[in-house]
């Protein structure tokens, strides 16, 4: 995690093929709810347009920024304020997929856009912190998962 440019940057080694890691990585509904008791809902609103109803979360907007298959997908996603505001907190989610021989393949996931109007620098630093964890809980689901299948 970087303060200073507000963004985490974390990656996870996975003993997969690219096209492996790609079908998880290319939809959003993998890296929701990581170990929360009730699962999100998630309903698909048009081809590139996701919303997700999580009982510890709350709802938010997911949209597709951009797929190319089998390395890189991007999403940007929005909670959606209790007033309905819906022009706070877009954050960006990168992903990318780099073969590193021998079947390992590296996923790094990249979020950014924490300068949220409104946020303290306190609050910024504790989404920050919690954002991070959901991040690493995520990617050793995902290596789990894909070792594991």
């Amino acid at each position: 995690m970087d303060g200073l440019t507000e963004r985490i940057e974390l990656g996870v080694g996975i003993h997969a093929e690219a096209g492996q890691v790609w079908r998880l990585v290319s939809e959003p509904d993998w890296f929701i709810n990581q170990g929360a008791a009730a699962p999100p809902v998630i309903t698909r609103v048009d081809a590139g347009r996701w919303v997700v109803r999580d009982e510890r979360f709350g709802p938010f907007v997911i949209r597709t920024v951009g797929l190319r298959a089998p390395r890189y997908a991007a999403f940007r996603w929005e909670p959606v304020m209790r007033n309905g505001d819906t022009n706070a907190g877009w954050t960006l989610i990168e992903f990318w997929i780099e073969d590193q021989g021998n079947a390992l393949v590296s996923l790094r996931v990249r979020e950014s856009g924490f300068s949220w109007a409104g946020l303290t620098d306190e609050q910024r630093r504790d989404v920050l912190e919690g954002n991070a964890e959901g991040w690493e809980a995520a990617l050793e689901a995902a290596r789990s998962f894909l070792e594991h299948s």
